[in-house]
């Protein structure tokens, strides 16, 4: 069964586009290296200036390799200084929705 996570990101001000651009190559690195991982999207909200990323793993095996490949603990911990508050991450329930292809 699959299993959902979103992230919260707020950069630091003057941060947008350093995260964005981190943020990028963490999709990048997840989508080579984590076969366990479905979907990976990053998305930006322009007014409010934050970054949400949706992810979709196959299994909780795949969600706690995640947390563990080295990409991810060194994206974390490049980006710890250009957030203004640690991350907000979170398993969550699909309740509704759909994805068309």
């Amino acid at each position: 069964m699959s299993v959902y996570v979103v992230a919260f990101m707020k950069p630091a001000e003057g941060k947008i586009e350093e995260v964005g651009a981190g943020l990028k190559e963490l999709a990048a690195a997840v989508k080579e290296n984590e076969p366990g991982c479905i979907q990976y999207d990053v998305i930006f909200a322009k007014e409010h200036g934050s970054y949400t990323v949706f992810e979709v793993y196959k299994d909780m095996e795949a969600v706690a390799a995640h947390k563990e490949a080295a990409h991810v603990k060194e994206a974390f911990a490049q980006a710890a200084e250009s957030l203004a508050d640690p991350p907000m991450i979170a398993v969550v329930d699909k309740i509704a929705g759909f994805h068309r292809h």
